[in-house]
């Protein structure tokens, strides 16, 4: 779990704790000691593993066809529900940021680089399960499901893309945000 991370970084002299009180319960505070600056230093220097996918949802879709007639179709809705309520709190968290809102004590200007890339990517995630799915169970549905199933395997052997919101232009435009950002006080780019 993340919030056993914490202990096992002071336990290696990475972190260093400072039990404070909050009404009756201790809150603990860490901090980052110069040897685990070093250690993170080196880490961030090393070329990053490649992406590894953990998404028991696109496991049991591979399974679905051992299941009754309604379970990949069942499945695929519960996917993408779970894709658009993630997307949503994306939605939020991009809104607090957009707002100022960010952890306390902490430069949100300084970390606004890598906190809107890291946003971005998990929001086009979510937002890509989502139409993976919605396009999975139309296909799911469809009275010639084979035909259109024997043309995904063209479009992706040919490297074609295949998701696409209906209805939805493929790019959106910048569009200058109605107030300066209150990151800096400059105006920026926000995605409309």
């Amino acid at each position: 779990m993340v919030c056993e991370e914490p202990k096992h970084l002071v336990a290696h002299g990475y972190a260093e704790v400072r039990e404070s009180p909050v009404g009756r319960r201790p809150r603990s505070s860490y901090s980052i000691t110069p040897a685990g600056r070093r250690a993170l230093a080196a880490w961030l220097a090393e070329t990053p593993a490649p992406p590894a996918l953990q998404f028991e949802g696109i496991l049991k879709v591979l399974l679905a066809d051992q299941g009754d007639a309604s379970t990949n179709v069942n499945l695929l809705e519960a996917i993408e529900k779970q894709a658009a309520d993630a997307r949503a709190i994306a939605v939020e968290r991009g809104r607090g940021y957009r707002d100022g809102e960010y952890i306390a004590g902490v430069d949100l200007e300084a970390r606004a680089v890598v906190v809107a890339q890291t946003l971005a990517f998990l929001a086009e995630f979510h937002a890509l399960v989502e139409r993976w799915a919605a396009w999975s169970a139309d296909l799911a549905r469809s009275p010639d499901a084979g035909e259109r199933a024997q043309q995904t395997f063209v479009a992706v052997a040919a490297g074609g893309r295949l998701l696409r919101w209906p209805g939805r232009p493929r790019t959106r435009r910048a569009r200058w945000p109605s107030r300066p950002n209150v990151l800096s006080g400059k105006r920026r780019f926000l995605l409309g």
